[in-house]
């Protein structure tokens, strides 16, 4: 059964980018293929543990469990309690996720063909990326007739591709671009790839990530310049260098998400003092704020799980007309949604995940080497990402928790 639980896992990384149109509707839910691969990955596994020994990283368990038990709370006293207990069984499905991939990249065989997985996900997502560039300069420049497209959201409209490839929306596919390139630099370090291919392919995901258009690539970069920074040995003075720029970049970005790039209306501007400047606040910004104001209705406790932490109605600068009710933020869409408890042991987890990173390759095992790649992506993706996108629910990045607690485990325990 571990065998058929290892496989299956493989399947699940390979189809993660494929989330169209590798979806359905069951009894009113919304499930994906990496859904129904992974409940018979789960199953093997659990059927698994009565042969052999299991090593669980206890303190993983507190935090998450804690997480979990937030929103159980939550979902108990929702004002919408059978939207917050289907909900509720999505926050299990991704912790389990994680502690399933925990287990089993502890053996090395295993992690290098997880590795393998990433990399046949991301040939794939350039794959559709590609065909979406090539149709939209063939004459299928819209959503109707291009299905890799996606509208311009809040950018400027213009005569510019926004590719999705076989996700939603092009910032989950940003996002999960940011795990996939530095999984393909881990490999080229850990000699799991050639030199060669990795660099090629390093440099068409990061080409697949400009055609999003997105603010993810700012966590890219992070990725990438961490990767650099500390994992290379680099002078002091160098290694300060490249986090200033790092730190740069985050400001730039952040600042970006706030700030509508057109100014529409005079009335809801903001001068900038000393300056005759003045700018509108973004979408995201007016979201950010609505959730606020409407988690301060319910602040213990939230108005429960899965339901909406905004409102908003927005027309961007398209012209199309939007109900935004994610909060764009993943910590305040947790506070919307669990309230300051639910926020408290989110903090938490994320305060522990951070504390298990290690950017350093401190060694030449393949193991180290991969625990940087995911560290360096967990800030990018995870941390940083998550300061302008609700992706706490990416099903990639509770992939890359469970590899990072994984490996940090195994680590330990060699030491």
């Amino acid at each position: 059964m571990l065998t058929a639980a290892r496989w299956l896992m493989l399947l699940y990384v390979v189809v993660l980018p494929i989330v169209r149109p590798l979806d359905t509707r069951i009894l009113g839910i919304h499930v994906f293929a990496t859904d129904l691969i992974f409940a018979a990955a789960f199953v093997s596994w659990l059927a698994s543990l009565y042969q052999r020994e299991v090593r669980f990283d206890r303190r993983y368990l507190l935090f998450v469990g804690a997480f979990f038990l937030a929103f159980l709370i939550s979902a108990i006293f929702s004002t919408e309690p059978q939207r917050s207990f289907l909900k509720l069984s999505g926050v299990f499905y991704l912790i389990a996720v994680s502690i399933v991939v925990a287990d089993l990249v502890r053996d090395l065989g295993f992690l290098q063909r997880l590795v393998s997985a990433w990399t046949v996900g991301a040939v794939l997502t350039i794959l559709g990326t590609t065909i979406g560039l090539v149709a939209f300069y063939v004459g299928y420049d819209t959503m109707a007739t291009n299905f890799f497209l996606f509208h311009s959201g809040s950018l400027p409209p213009g005569n510019y591709p926004r590719v999705k490839a076989f996700f939603e929306n092009p910032n989950m596919t940003a996002n999960y671009l940011n795990v996939a390139v530095m999984m393909v630099m881990g490999a080229a370090i850990a000699k799991w790839i050639p030199a060669r291919i990795a660099i090629a392919l390093a440099a068409l995901l990061f080409g697949a990530a400009l055609l999003t258009i997105s603010p993810g690539l700012g966590g890219i970069v992070i990725s990438i310049g961490l990767w650099i920074a500390f994992g290379f040995g680099l002078s002091t003075r160098n290694r300060a260098a490249i986090v200033t720029g790092v730190l740069g970049v985050a400001v730039l970005v952040l600042m970006a998400t706030a700030i509508s790039p057109i100014t529409r209306d005079r009335e809801n501007t903001v001068k900038i003092p000393f300056t005759e400047i003045r700018i509108e606040p973004s979408v995201r910004f007016l979201v950010w704020k609505n959730t606020i104001e409407r988690g301060l209705e319910f602040p213990v406790l939230g108005r429960g799980t899965g339901t909406d932490a905004a409102h908003v109605r927005y027309q961007v600068l398209s012209g199309q007309k939007q109900l935004l009710r994610d909060a764009h933020q993943a910590w305040l869409n947790v506070f919307g949604q669990a309230g300051l408890v639910g926020l408290a042991a989110f903090v938490a987890l994320c305060w522990y995940l951070f504390s298990i990173c290690r950017f350093r390759v401190s060694d030449e095992s393949e193991r180290s080497t991969i625990l940087a790649a995911c560290s360096c992506a967990f800030v990018g993706a995870f941390l940083f990402q998550n300061l302008f996108g609700s992706f706490e629910d990416a099903r990639q990045l509770w992939v890359l928790i469970g590899m990072l607690v994984g490996l940090a485990g195994a680590k330990s325990e060699v030491d």
